[in-house]
Order: structure tokens, then sequence, then C-alpha cells
């Protein structure tokens, strides 16, 4: 058997003990962003202010990877109100679409609002998903979904090229494809 395979057949590195992958839960993803936070999972989940932010970027990673959980679900496994996580999810993907700019001279410096707070908190993101994708499991309905967004993504992609190349073609195929999904009553 190969030095990077575990008995259960997961891959690991050298430097860490073989461990079996968990199902991707939740409570997975909680687990993993208090332990990278250096947090229990109930201090996580606590309602204090002091864990606020991490508790918001373990919502919005088990939205963004959970995708088939509502909120109210997700409410439910965060032991708050599904406003909560709606709020939680705007909060971190606001961030992430809309950077801060320069903050204000004036003001009291706060490490958040640095220049390259939002970049960091992107990298962070990307770090705690690959750690969460690395050590557990998507059930078929997660697998689906990811496939779906796969392809819906590369065909978007496609759209694109095809409209900066040639306009005109875009347009008609455009037409074309309206038309046949209209259907011939419309």
């Amino acid at each position: 058997m190969p030095d990077d395979l575990a008995p259960d057949g997961a891959v690991c590195n050298a430097s860490s003990p073989a461990r079996a992958l968990e199902p991707l839960t939740v409570r997975h993803i909680q687990s993993v962003v208090a332990q990278h936070y250096g947090l229990t999972v109930e201090r996580l989940l606590s309602r204090s202010r002091q864990f606020a932010r991490q508790r918001q970027i373990a919502m919005w990673l088990s939205r963004r990877l959970l995708a088939d959980h509502s909120f109210p679900r997700l409410a439910r496994a965060f032991r708050c109100d599904h406003s909560t996580v709606v709020h939680a999810c705007s909060a971190i993907g606001g961030q992430l679409e809309y950077p801060r700019s320069a903050p204000d001279p004036r003001s009291a410096p706060d490490p958040r609002s640095a220049p390259d707070a939002d970049q960091t908190l992107a990298a962070e993101l990307r770090s705690l998903e690959a750690t969460i994708l690395a050590t557990s499991v998507p059930n078929d309905n997660q697998r689906a979904v990811r496939a779906a967004e796969d392809i819906a993504h590369t065909l978007c992609k496609a759209i694109m090229a095809l409209a900066r190349k040639d306009p005109e073609l875009f347009l008609r195929r455009t037409a074309s494809l309206l038309r046949a999904v209209e259907g011939p009553d419309a």
C-alpha cells in the first residue's frame, strides 16, 4: 500500500496520522472552523460577540458547501434564527464581492478595514473550504449540485467568450435559443 493512503483508502500526508473521512455536515464544518480558530464547537456556537465573526464564517461556509440546506435548517444547527444566518451569509459574501475602500485616516485603525483585509478573508475562506473538503466525503446530492454548478460556470464562460468574440453571432444564437425555449405558441 502506498505511503500516502490510509487503510480505508483516504489520502493523507506523511506528517499527519491517517484519519477516516467524515461526512460533509454542518457539524463537520463547525468543527473545522472551530479548530482553525482554536475554539471548541460549543464556544463557536455560543452567543458571545467575541466569536461572532468566526460563527459568521462557519455559517457562510455551511451555506456554500451544503447548498441543499435551507436557512432555517442551518439556523437550527447554529442555534439561532434563520435571519441571523441570512445576515451572516450577506456580511461575509458582501465583503468578498464589494471590498472595502481604503480606511478613513481620521478614524482609529481597525485591522479588519485594512485594504488587504478582504483578500486575507478570501484566502482564509479558500483555506478553510479546502480543509473541509479534504477531510470529508460529500453525499450524492452535494456531488450533483457541485457538478451542476461546474457545468453552469463553464457554460457561462463559453457564452461570455462568444459574446466578446462575435457579438452579432451571440445575439442571433440567443434569439434562436429563446424562440426554441418559448415554443411555437409564443
